[in-house]
């Protein structure tokens, strides 16, 4: 990376940190309380499959809780939020899609994808773009900082990775496990999962200040710290 990038790396980095300090009871909420659900779910009800996608609405919930917490107490939202959780979900929707057809295909564009559109949430919170244009702003802003978004992204990639890739491991011998070991288990992908989540959106939180701080006019009156 050259200099230029090789400093917008570095900024990723602190404005992360920056935003984690700045809303930390909606970090640890989030981390504790999908955590504690699916461990419960795991030991009193794995086999209960509508629970789990309960489970997997609250999950989709606090995400929503705290991605706005990030953008709020960021400093992000100066003029109020033009969109809420309908937008938020809609986006999901168009996004994950995308990225899970070329997750299928090919592990490495679907992630190229999730981080040229990143961004687009926090662009869709504040402006009335839509889904659509909301998703070509961020692939317009991220153009020329594609290689530092890239390894920024990798963090948090391998920490849900490591969440996915340990059971996996596991589940071949679980048979051979009691009670307690299964439990600790759990907790440890379940934490190391929720964290990984949390990482994301922060990342993609950063994103999107950085790639506004380099643009002139971005449409929107962004302090200039977060």
């Amino acid at each position: 990376m050259n200099e230029k990038k090789s400093q917008f790396f570095g900024n990723l980095m602190a404005v992360q940190k920056t935003l984690v300090r700045s809303a930390p009871g909606f970090v640890a909420s989030y981390i504790l309380i999908t955590t504690t659900v699916f461990v419960l779910l795991d030991v009193y009800a794995y086999e209960e499959g509508g629970l789990y996608a309960l489970a997997s609405f609250l999950n989709w919930g606090l995400g929503y809780v705290l991605f706005l917490g990030l953008m709020q107490n960021g400093g992000l939202t100066p003029e109020g939020t033009r969109t809420g959780i309908g937008t938020y979900f809609a986006l999901g929707i168009a996004i994950n899609i995308l990225v899970a057809l070329a997750l299928v295909a090919f592990i490495i564009p679907g992630l190229y994808l999730l981080m040229r559109w990143l961004p687009a949430y926090s662009r869709a919170l504040i402006s009335y773009d839509g889904v659509g244009n909301s998703m070509r702003w961020s692939w317009a802003q991220t153009e020329p900082w594609q290689r530092p978004l890239s390894v920024g992204m990798l963090f948090p990639v391998l920490c849900l990775g490591a969440s996915l890739a340990v059971p996996a491991i596991y589940s071949n011998f679980v048979e051979y496990v009691d009670d307690t070991e299964f439990a600790l288990w759990s907790i440890f992908t379940n934490g190391v999962m929720s964290i990984g989540f949390v990482w994301l959106t922060v990342y993609g939180v950063a994103a999107f200040k950085l790639v506004c701080d380099q643009t002139a006019d971005t449409g929107e009156a962004l302090p200039a710290s977060v």
